[in-house]
């Protein structure tokens, strides 16, 4: 019986948990409120106009109250003025998810190609539930195709989600945070940043980069992420070059020693291919730069190179 009064506790948790919190909070007297400012860091609207040239994908995902969380949004340019901003967590609207989805399907369809849409979401609506889980690959592709997504009231498990939801369609995650709700997210995501700040470094700690400032994503994303894929992706490449010119030598050998297996180079020549012939344009390549990092910065649509 303990059993089953426990998994029943389980199940309807959150039930209780909103009728534990009117209990309390009935027939109380405000006797005073406080407020605190947070704002936002310098050239935050810069970095994000940066980033979205250079045709990354951007979701807002935060904790705050729907009118703060899109306030914040058009501050930082994330939700432009041109937006139509489709909230699909409504409660008060009397349509079950799958027909949202059909009419938001049905809107991508008849909407001109210079019009733009964002989503709006919200952590707490029971909807949310139905699209990660539910849902998951209608939902997955309609919000590839926003301009942005808002997500308010998440909680850090829905954070993580969301990023897990962006994975399943095959997709490169980056996760951004500055606190101890950001660790989930951090996490779950490829490439995960965590910002110093006064809300300690828990997210500093979790991440794979640790930045002080918001706007030093500029460099670590369009310079060096950038030069990364391009070095490597050369690097790459050469070493298929000099692994097949060594390897065709020996090939070619076979025919004229009758394929004793004899070789065709010596121990040294061996043991020197990789370690001195083929070191230099290693080295010198690790420092090229195909431009100058104040051509990415003028034009950041050149980081969509990478993808090739």
């Amino acid at each position: 019986r303990d059993d089953i009064s426990r998994n029943t506790q389980l199940e309807n948790r959150e039930t209780e948990i909103d009728n534990l919190n009117r209990r309390f909070e009935s027939n109380q007297i405000l006797l005073g409120c406080t407020g605190i400012e947070d704002k936002l860091q310098d050239d935050a609207e810069r970095t994000i106009q940066m980033l979205r040239q250079a045709g990354i994908k951007i979701w807002m995902v935060t904790g705050d109250v729907q009118g703060t969380a899109i306030k914040i949004a058009r501050t930082t340019s994330i939700l432009t003025p041109n937006d139509v901003l489709i909230d699909i967590t409504k409660d008060d609207v009397e349509m079950t998810s799958e027909q949202i989805l059909d009419a938001v399907e049905k809107f991508l369809e008849e909407k001109s190609d210079d019009q733009y849409f964002s989503l709006l979401i919200h952590g707490d609506s029971p909807k949310t539930d139905e699209y990660l889980f539910t849902h998951t690959k209608r939902f997955a592709k309609i919000a590839s195709r926003a301009n942005c997504v808002i997500c308010c009231r998440t909680t850090p498990k829905r954070k993580s989600e969301y990023v897990e939801l962006i994975q399943s369609l095959k997709k490169i995650t980056m996760a951004i945070g500055d606190g101890g709700n950001d660790v989930f997210m951090i996490r779950s995501s490829h490439i995960g940043v965590g910002i110093m700040g006064k809300e300690g470094r828990q997210a500093a700690s979790a991440s794979d980069f640790a930045i002080s400032k918001f706007n030093s994503l500029q460099r670590l994303i369009l310079i060096h992420g950038r030069f990364s894929f391009y070095r490597t992706s050369w690097l790459t490449q050469f070493c298929f070059y000099k692994s097949i010119m060594l390897s065709l030598v020996q090939v070619l050998f076979m025919f004229w020693n009758g394929y004793s297996g004899a070789s065709v180079f010596n121990d040294f020549n061996l043991m020197c291919y990789n370690a001195i012939f083929t070191l230099l344009p290693v080295i010198f390549f690790l420092f090229d730069k195909d431009v100058e990092d104040e051509t990415v910065f003028i034009n950041p649509y050149l980081y969509s190179d990478t993808r090739l």
